[in-house]
């Protein structure tokens, strides 16, 4: 499977099961209206379980330099987009879209940190598992 086609895979699972959590568990988790930072945690925590999980299958079945190679697409990848989601579905009419994405780009780095790192540990344990057979 090429590279490309493993990144696409692994960003639309990774964005279906982040939806899927927001859309069908957050809505029971109280008030629509107020915050709720518990709900946040766990998605961050299905992004890094996800990741690391993978990980590891990619590191065991592709070794190290592929599968960090990978994952570091994906995590560039899904936090521009999330950046990119978040100012256009989040906007409110006191910002443009473009002052959206600029008070949002702080996200960048913390959420590449959330799929890179998780995944570098996976995949460093997935190859030290030998490869698959």
């Amino acid at each position: 499977m090429s590279l490309l086609l493993r990144v696409l895979v692994r960003l639309v699972v990774l964005a279906l099961v982040v939806t899927a959590y927001m859309e069908l568990v957050v809505p029971l988790m109280g008030d629509p209206g107020d915050p709720n930072i518990g709900a946040g945690l766990i998605a961050f925590g299905i992004v890094i379980v996800v990741s690391f999980v993978w990980s590891v299958v990619d590191g065991r079945r592709r070794g190290l330099p592929s599968t960090v190679a990978c994952w570091a697409i994906v995590a560039v990848a899904l936090s521009l987009g999330w950046v990119v989601l978040l100012a256009v579905a989040e906007r409110d009419g006191s910002m443009s879209t473009r002052d959206a994405l600029s008070a949002s780009l702080g996200l960048v780095p913390f959420t590449i940190g959330l799929v890179l790192v998780p995944s570098l540990v996976g995949a460093a344990i997935g190859q030290s598992l030998g490869r698959e057979s």
